[in-house]
């Protein structure tokens, strides 16, 4: 990521307990650029990073269906069709059991943060 987007603009690591080894402590490192957030979990005992959250709060960023923060409601609609759990500021895509496509939208109902997170297990 660093060789496509630079240096961040701050990076905060974290303390994870691994999910079946508790003797074990993984690490979450986050990456926040101006308008993007990576967040990658590195698993120690296999040595291993996985990207496991992305936000996009920027329309310089765009998905590549060329959804951007900043489109409507219904341009999402257009695009991805009814989500699964919908609310009044919120669309939600599953994509599998374990990863979604979440979509916040403002008072207008224009996108404000675009989210793709995966539960790591």
């Amino acid at each position: 990521m660093l060789f496509q987007f630079g240096t961040p603009s701050y990076i905060e690591t974290q303390e994870s307990p691994n999910s079946y080894k508790s003797e074990i402590i993984d690490k979450v490192v986050i990456l926040k650029y101006n308008g993007l957030l990576f967040d990658i979990y590195h698993c120690t005992d296999l040595d291993k990073e996985i990207l496991t959250r992305i936000e996009i709060s920027s329309p310089q960023y765009k998905l590549k269906n060329d959804l951007s923060v900043g489109m409507s409601f219904d341009t999402v609609l257009e695009k991805f069709g009814y989500p699964d759990e919908v609310s009044i500021d919120k669309m939600i895509y599953n994509i599998n059991s374990y990863s979604r496509l979440t979509f916040d939208l403002n008072l207008d109902k224009k996108i404000d943060l675009i989210v793709l997170e995966s539960d790591v297990d």
